[in-house]
């Protein structure tokens, strides 16, 4: 998977997507978040992935640009950061070391898998907000979406924000795609997690990834 093409495709896909769009229409996959405030929180992110670059560690709030200026158009946040984190990716290997908030991989690959994923997610929030057609993503990019959620997220993300919910139950991640599934499922795996993970967890949707 080219994680870097995936990025920079999904990432002009989501600003065509919000073109002339309302704001404030809701996105129907995770209620209480609309369109602009998820093309906002594309463009932070983004900028908080070149300050954990820059800085070699977890930047503070305030450290890197949260929100537009007031002169400046929410999308064109977006897609300058989108542009900025490109070119920081693109100038660098796989392999060359970065800081990120994985220890299991401390490198600019972490950075072009995670952002791939989250401009992914993102570009169909917007398109379901828009009104449109939300265009699929590939078996490839989906199965490595779910071994992401197993291994980054539920094996470790969400342990160190301490994020609990209301009752003790179980948490399955299933795929569309029954040999796409079990693919994620071997490889999250061979990191040592497990597919069905008991959790302190709410019955709704989280519908945010926190960087």
């Amino acid at each position: 998977m080219n994680s870097l093409d995936i990025l920079r495709r999904e990432a002009e896909l989501l600003a065509m997507s919000a073109i002339g769009q309302p704001p404030h229409k809701g996105v129907p996959a995770c209620p209480g978040l609309n369109l602009g405030e998820t093309v906002r929180h594309v463009g932070s992110g983004y900028r908080s992935a070149l300050e954990w670059i820059r800085l070699g560690r977890e930047p503070q709030a305030g450290e890197w640009q949260d929100y537009p200026e007031e002169d400046e158009d929410p999308l064109e946040f977006m897609r300058s950061g989108a542009e900025a984190v490109l070119a920081e990716l693109g100038a660098h290997e796989e392999d060359e070391p970065c800081a990120t908030w994985w220890p299991d991989q401390q490198n600019y690959g972490f950075w072009r898998r995670r952002l791939a994923h989250e401009t992914t997610l993102h570009r169909m929030d917007v398109q379901g907000a828009a009104g449109m057609e939300v265009g699929a993503v590939t078996d490839e990019v989906a199965i490595d979406g779910v071994d992401e959620v197993l291994a980054l997220w539920l094996g470790h993300k969400l342990d160190v924000l301490g994020v609990r919910g209301s009752r003790d139950s179980l948490v399955t991640i299933r795929s569309r795609t029954t040999c796409g599934s079990r693919a994620a499922v071997r490889a999250a795996r061979r990191r040592g997690v497990s597919s069905t993970r008991r959790t302190r967890t709410s019955p709704t949707r989280r519908c945010r990834r926190t960087r």
